[in-house]
């Protein structure tokens, strides 16, 4: 896990070393700072173990059951997955939905 996350943040940190002086933020300090604390193995990474890789039959299966307004843990029940993975999936796409909706006005 400590390699994949050294690996994430230094890819990162690469990025934002070629990005424009002004355009960082705080997103870029704080990437920085993660870095910083995985180099010296003390970064914690909440969720490492679970998984949030979705097939699109599951995808699709998790949307129809949303929109037929099924609760997490009979999504959860139908996918085979824990109902903390199918939450998290479900914030995810509430998530991008919001942000597609913001780009449409």
């Amino acid at each position: 896990c400590l390699e994949r996350c050294l690996e994430r943040y230094s890819g990162r940190a690469m990025r934002y070393a070629a990005q424009d002086a002004g355009g960082g933020g705080v997103s870029q300090a704080v990437d920085l700072r993660h870095l910083d604390y995985a180099r010296r193995g003390e970064l914690y990474i909440a969720c490492a173990d679970w998984n949030f890789a979705w097939t699109p039959s599951e995808l699709e299966t998790v949307k129809l059951l949303r929109k037929e307004g099924a609760k997490i843990w009979t999504i959860a029940e139908t996918v085979g997955r824990p109902d903390y993975e199918v939450a998290v999936l479900i914030m995810d796409l509430e998530e991008r939905r919001g942000q597609e909706n913001e780009r449409s006005l």
